[in-house]
């Protein structure tokens, strides 16, 4: 499988090589964990981190300090940079974002 698309999306791990189809869902889970920490911080700071692939783990710790534990476990399974602690099956990644908070 090749993939395509803005490297500063890409998830740590990602190279120009071929990648089986769970190591693709893994980085599409990275890059939604991305999309939705861009989504709710809008900050440019984001931005220039994910271009010098800075650690954005504690960038999510210092923006958002207050975040429900629901967000919490979203980025803790979206962001993390051993892929094999992501989550890849959508629909329970999605429960932490619409749980009540």
């Amino acid at each position: 499988m090749r993939l395509r698309g803005t490297r500063r999306w890409h998830a740590p791990e990602w190279c120009h090589t071929s990648i089986t189809l769970n190591e693709a869902k893994l980085q599409d889970t990275y890059s939604f964990g991305l999309v939705v920490l861009w989504a709710i911080t809008n900050d440019k700071k984001l931005l220039k981190l994910l271009d010098t692939k800075g650690n954005v783990m504690a960038y999510v710790q210092e923006q958002l300090p207050s975040m429900t534990s629901d967000l919490n476990c979203f980025f803790q399974c979206t962001l993390a940079i051993d892929s094999t602690k992501r989550c890849s099956n959508l629909s329970e990644l999605l429960q932490f974002l619409v749980h009540p908070m």
